[in-house]
């Protein structure tokens, strides 16, 4: 009797696909305040502008998150939980927001911060002596600066490239959107996080001053080496050859 073996070899393919948005974090402020996705702050204005605890305040109602400068130096803020993010991708934070000042002594934040508490970027919504505008990192005519709208819904875009260190942001009002505008912190490769925290807070001198937000979302473009499913993948099937023959 004589026969043989054969020996089949097998490949899947492996494919880039392109960048995908994929939400990290997503709130529509459709209940009370989730616990389970923020925490408090209060905003004093001094050190690094908030401490964690209770200011005054925060209310969310119909569809709205509003963080009020209700007390002078004690006034409410919230941060998210961490939120797991990947170390190539752009994050993308996009804000329905309405923001008020009360006086020209006011500089509402909107922060990003890294896994130990340090600043990637922010955007300042300043109303502050001369200063009038929405500031990306800082509230001064040396930063980028975009014109700001005031008393009306905008949605704002954040976004942060964890490896290059560059972010970015824009918003829309009325059909119109601005200029982009971005600024870099730091260079490639200097800082690497594992997760990030927004920060939401509304300083100001006195009182009077407000933020509210219809929905908040934090995305990432990811982008990865998939296998494709097996009915499309591609086998490379041979017969290698005799291997032994039996008797």
């Amino acid at each position: 009797m004589r026969g043989f073996i054969c020996v089949l070899g097998f490949m899947l393919v492996m494919v880039a696909w392109p960048a995908q948005a994929v939400v990290l974090f997503e709130d529509q402020f459709d209940s009370s305040l989730d616990t389970s996705k923020w925490d408090q702050v209060r905003s004093t204005g001094s050190g690094s502008g908030y401490v964690y605890g209770t200011g005054s305040t925060v209310t969310e109602s119909g569809g709205v998150l509003t963080v009020s400068q209700a007390a002078t130096d004690n006034g409410g803020g919230v941060v998210t939980k961490p939120i797991d993010i990947a170390d190539e991708g752009v994050v993308t934070v996009t804000m329905r927001s309405y923001v008020r000042y009360h006086n020209t002594n006011f500089s509402g934040q909107s922060i990003l911060l890294g896994d130990d508490g340090h600043f990637l970027n922010r955007i300042f919504h300043s109303r502050y002596n001369s200063l009038n505008a929405f500031y990306l990192d800082y509230p001064s005519s040396s930063y980028p600066s975009v014109p700001p709208t005031w008393n009306n819904w905008i949605i704002g875009t954040l976004t942060h490239d964890p490896a290059s260190g560059e972010s970015t942001y824009k918003y829309l009002f009325d059909g119109t959107e601005t200029a982009l505008i971005s600024h870099t912190n730091y260079g490639p490769g200097v800082v690497v996080d594992d997760n990030i925290r927004l920060m939401l807070l509304s300083w100001g001198w006195f009182t009077g001053h407000y933020t509210s937000y219809g929905y908040v979302i934090v995305e990432q473009d990811l982008v990865g080496d998939v296998p494709l499913p097996a009915p499309l993948a591609l086998l490379v099937i041979g017969a290698v050859g005799l291997v032994r023959r039996a008797r």
